[in-house]
């Protein structure tokens, strides 16, 4: 399997998503995994967790906007 393809394919849906209230379930159904094992593979090549990059990138996304 090529996590890192399949986990830069879900990077892109939550980037094309990232104004919507998304859930792991939703980005993980993107996957084809299993809830349990996106998990862990998006932990494995991100060194985080899901919904904390997620969380991330809207932080960076709202301070682009009021800083433009």
């Amino acid at each position: 399997m090529n996590y890192r393809k399949d986990i830069e394919k879900c990077i892109k849906f939550i980037e094309d998503h990232i104004k919507e209230n998304i859930t792991i379930e939703e980005v993980a159904n993107h996957s084809g995994y299993s809830l349990y094992h996106f998990c862990s593979v998006f932990s494995l090549c991100k060194g985080v967790a899901v919904m904390e990059y997620i969380r991330g990138r809207r932080l960076s996304f709202a301070a682009i906007e009021l800083y433009g």
